[in-house]
C-alpha cells in the first residue's frame, strides 16, 4: 500500500513537470512553425494520403459489434466497452501508415520544401484523431442512450488510450521506419492491457498507471486518464519535433549515420 502511495505522488508529480514541459515545448514548436504555415495548408492532400476506408472499415466494425451485442460472450466487446475497445486500436493501426519513411512518396522532395516537415505531419494527425474522435463521440452518444452511462465516463473511457497509443505508433514508425513494426507493437500492447490488464493492477496496484483499460470506479481512475493523455500528449510532441528533426536520417535510415561517419 505504502508502495502505491508513492507512485501516486510520482505520477503528482510527473504530471505537473510534464505538463509545464509539454507547454514550453508546444509553444517553442508553434512559434517555429506557425510563420511558415501560412497559406500552407495541405489538407486535401493529406486527407488523400490519410485514406476514408479505415473510417469506413470501422463504422462497420462498430455497427456489426452493436448488432451482435447481446450474444456476445466477450465482455470487451459489449456495451458500454465496445468503443473503447475498438477505436483507439483501429486508430493506432492507422496512424502506423500515417508518415512511414519507407513508403512514403516523394519523400526526397517533401523534404527539400521550406515548410518543416512537423506540420505535414501535424496535418494528418488532426485529420486522424479528429476523425476517430468524431465517431468515437457518436457512438459514445448512442452508447449512453443504450446503456444508461453518463457520457462524460464513456469520453473518458476512450480518448485515453487512443492519444496514448496513436502516440505510440507513430513513434515506432518513425523510429523503426516500418509501419509493420509499429503494428505489431501497437497490437501487442492493446491485447495484453485490454485482456490481463485488470489482473496486473490486482496482484500489483501500483501498476495502475500503465492500464489503459483501467475500469471507472477504480482508484485513481482520473489521475490514470490524465497520466495516460499528457504521456501520450508527450510523445506525439517527440514525435513531432525530434524524431523528425534528421532528414537525412529519415531519407538513408541508418545509411544516413554511416555517410556522416565518412565525412
Amino acid at each position: 500500500m505504502e508502495l502505491n502511495n508513492v507512485v501516486t505522488g510520482l505520477v503528482w508529480l510527473l504530471l505537473g513537470v510534464s505538463g509545464a514541459a509539454w507547454l514550453w515545448a508546444g509553444g517553442r514548436a508553434a512559434q517555429a512553425i506557425w510563420p511558415l504555415s501560412q497559406a500552407s495548408f495541405t489538407w486535401r492532400y493529406s486527407w488523400r494520403r490519410l485514406g476514408w476506408l479505415p473510417l469506413a472499415a470501422l463504422v462497420a466494425l462498430l455497427a456489426l459489434y452493436q448488432f451482435l451485442a447481446r450474444t456476445q460472450a466477450d465482455p470487451i466487446f459489449t456495451q458500454p466497452r465496445l468503443i473503447e475497445s475498438l477505436v483507439p486500436l483501429l486508430a493506432a493501426g492507422h496512424a502506423a501508415f500515417l508518415f512511414s519513411p519507407e513508403d512514403e512518396p516523394a519523400l526526397e522532395l517533401t523534404l527539400t520544401l521550406p515548410r518543416p516537415l512537423t506540420w505535414l505531419l501535424a496535418e494528418r494527425l488532426a485529420l486522424l484523431l479528429g476523425g476517430y474522435g468524431a465517431l468515437a463521440l457518436a457512438g459514445s452518444l448512442l452508447a449512453a442512450g443504450l446503456s444508461g452511462e453518463a457520457l462524460e465516463v464513456g469520453l473518458l473511457r476512450w480518448s485515453a488510450p487512443l492519444v496514448f497509443l496513436t502516440a505510440v505508433a507513430l513513434c515506432v514508425t518513425l523510429i523503426g521506419r516500418q509501419a509493420a513494426l509499429s503494428v505489431g507493437v501497437v497490437g501487442l500492447l492493446w491485447f495484453g492491457l485490454i485482456y490481463a490488464g485488470e489482473g496486473l493492477v490486482a496482484r500489483w496496484p501500483f501498476t495502475w498507471p500503465l492500464h489503459l483499460y483501467l475500469q471507472p470506479g477504480a482508484a485513481h481512475y482520473a489521475l490514470n486518464r490524465a497520466w495516460l493523455v499528457l504521456g501520450g500528449a508527450g510523445l506525439l510532441l517527440l514525435a513531432l519535433t525530434y524524431l523528425v528533426r534528421d532528414p537525412e536520417r529519415l531519407l538513408l535510415g541508418g545509411r544516413g549515420a554511416s555517410v556522416r561517419s565518412r565525412r
